[in-house]
């Protein structure tokens, strides 16, 4: 069995990334998993939060926004609507999206037409806020 296995991380734009991994960890609706080579298949739900990757004992940190995830024991692929790298991450920027989303989620219900599409943005901003205040190396 080999060490690695072939990552990819796709939005609809276009591929973030595509390599060797040694290991990559992604958040799924029901927690956070791990991948290693020769991981059994499985189907994830994705929810934003935080994907890590390992090649070549360097680590990239990023946030993705809801996706899904495909795992196999040679490939696994993260298909997500966006994913920002964490040292790309505008702080101030993620918490005025949060205030705003916030503010507004609060006098909806379910119901409403932009209610999932701010919970969504909600959620990313507020992952964001989270991974970007993590100490590096966490």
């Amino acid at each position: 069995m080999a060490d690695t296995f072939t990552l990819e991380i796709v939005s609809p734009a276009k591929i973030l990334f595509s390599g060797e991994v040694d290991t990559v960890t992604a958040p799924a609706i029901n927690g956070e998993f791990g991948v290693l080579a020769g991981h059994t298949e499985f189907l994830a739900i994705l929810v934003p939060g935080e994907v890590k990757y390992t090649s070549g004992g360097s680590t990239v940190s990023m946030v993705v926004s809801s996706g899904y995830s495909e795992v196999g024991p040679e490939k696994t692929s993260i298909l997500v609507e966006s994913a920002t790298l964490t040292s790309d991450i505008d702080l101030n920027k993620a918490e005025a999206e949060l205030k705003e989303t916030t503010t507004a989620l609060a006098s909806m219900t379910e119901e409403d037409s932009a209610y999932r599409d701010l919970t969504e943005r909600s959620a990313l901003a507020s992952a964001m806020i989270e991974v970007a205040g993590k100490p590096k190396g966490h």
